[in-house]
Order: structure tokens, then sequence, then C-alpha cells
């Protein structure tokens, strides 16, 4: 930020946060755009958002449409399902804890894990399984089959975010399966890509590294046009 960032925009109108982002989408294309790069972008974004926001004397949600409901559903992510139960909560993330180096004693186990967990929620609670880019599509989709009668709601960011590829067969392979990802991916060019070619059904961009809430917004509008939906990570 200090020494390719601030340079480009000190002087600017904070306000402009959309041509701010276009400038420096442009001017940071020979450092990179993903990873750190965007990080940084992203946090120029959202300060120039909030600073937008403060000076208007309202929420950054106001400046975007307003609030759209009053409470919203949520889930707990983690593997102690028993203490999310205990809390309130009727659904529940997990945090697939084998994958293809583990063979099949961890597909095994995997299973059994899952299955534990509808278990102990019940059959009226929601389950999903976080992969966090650790499965290929062969595993994805001996996995999904044996844990098909968990009804999980969605496996999670299964292979690794680089292997759009390899998308396209999981959701080949996979018609039936909710799939999400989204949160490794940078600016909205991907998720372009994922709502065109169909591969997901829910887009989880990171607000602190897609390129903050201006790409979250374009994001948010392709989800729309493609009958797709957008859950922050």
């Amino acid at each position: 930020i200090l020494n390719n960032i601030a340079p480009a925009i000190i002087g600017r109108d904070p306000l402009e946060t959309e041509a701010i982002w276009t400038d420096l989408f442009h001017y940071l294309r020979g450092v990179g755009r993903k990873g750190l790069t965007f990080a940084a972008l992203s946090a120029i974004d959202l300060a120039l958002w909030d600073a937008k926001a403060k000076s208007m004397g309202v929420p950054v949600y106001s400046l975007i449409g307003g609030p759209k409901a009053e409470k919203i559903f949520c889930y707990a992510t983690g593997n102690d399902v028993e203490w999310y139960k205990e809390l309130g909560f009727k659904a529940f993330k997990l945090a697939c804890p084998y994958g293809p180096a583990d063979g099949m004693d961890g597909l095994k186990k995997n299973i059994n894990f899952v299955e534990r967990a509808r278990s102990i929620i019940g059959d009226d609670a929601e389950l999903m399984l976080d992969c966090w880019m650790a499965l290929d599509v062969e595993y994805t989709v001996r996995l999904a089959e044996q844990l098909r009668h968990c009804r999980l709601r969605w496996m999670e960011e299964c292979l690794l975010s680089e292997d759009l590829l390899g998308h396209v067969s999981l959701r080949k392979a996979l018609p039936w399966q909710n799939l999400t990802t989204g949160e490794h991916w940078y600016t909205h060019f991907p998720f372009q890509w994922a709502v065109s070619n169909d591969v997901v059904d829910i887009l989880q961009p990171d607000i602190n590294w897609v390129g903050g809430l201006t790409t979250c917004l374009k994001i948010a509008a392709i989800a729309e046009s493609g009958g797709k939906k957008v859950m922050l990570h």
C-alpha cells in the first residue's frame, strides 16, 4: 500500500470508489491481480467506502440499497457440532478432515465423520462440508456419492481455485450436489466465468481479498443475472 498504491491515489476524490478501483486494477497489472496485491486493493476500497459513508453520516449498507432483511439465517463452522447445537444453531459446516493422500481409510473416516455429525444434529438441520481445496475431482465424486444419504446442503471449495477445468468436470459428475467456491478467486472475472459455465451454485468471495466491496457488488450483479446466490466468505 505505502510503496505502490498510495502514490497513485493520494489527492484523489475518495468518493470516486469505482474510478479509483478501476484505475488501481490497471495500475497494478505489473504487480499482480491476486494474493497480497488484491488484499491491499481490497483494504483501500473498503476504507474508501467507509470514509464515504462516514462523510454522509450513514452506514455503508445504506449506500448500496439499504437493508434487505431484519435478520439472516446463520450457520456454525467447525467440527464441535454438539456445542453448536447446544448454542441453538440449526445449520452446521464441517471441516473435511481427510483427503486423497489418506487413501481408502481416510475416505471411510470422512464418511463416518459426516454420518456422525448428521446423527447428532438430526434430519431437520442443514449440514455442509468445507474441503478447502484439498481434494481432486475423482475423490470428490467418490466422497459425494457415498455421502448422498447425509443430504449435504453443499460441498465447498473441493478443488484448487485455479483448476477451472476441474470445476467443469466436477459439475458434470455431480449435477445433483450443490457446489460452492470463490474465497480464493480474485476480481469479478472468475465469478463471471463460473456463472457462465454453471460450475457452482453459491459464490463465496472474500470481501477482504477479492477486491473489496466494489468487486463484491459486481459479483452480486453477475450472480443475480445467472440465478446464483452469493454468500461472503
